[in-house]
């Protein structure tokens, strides 16, 4: 799983592309679909509300909504022992004579 309960997160996909990008705060709730698998109860940054879809339609607004685990990325620290990704496929930073 990606988030947990409390953990501020971005979601990067949905069904409406008007929530991508929306901060959301996972709470406690969850349910299992079959169709999106395990989704959290979220509720959205204020004054930003989730955008609830129909077949990809918009089909109205509220703060609260199911959303994919799959389809959120938390935002929280990694502490002291996380290791920058991008590292392993940039090329070494090249300090230039003045």
């Amino acid at each position: 799983m990606n988030c947990k309960p409390g953990d501020l997160a971005v979601i990067v996909r949905a069904r409406c592309p008007e929530n991508i990008g929306l901060i959301v705060v996972i709470l406690s709730e969850w349910e299992l679909d079959e169709v999106d698998g395990f989704s959290w109860l979220t509720e959205s940054s204020y004054p930003t509300p989730t955008v609830w879809c129909d077949d990809g339609e918009p089909a109205g607004m509220d703060r609260q909504a199911f959303v994919p685990d799959a389809w959120m990325r938390p935002l929280r620290d990694l502490g002291d022992h996380a290791r920058d990704e991008t590292l392993s496929w940039l090329p070494s930073p090249v300090t230039e004579a003045a």
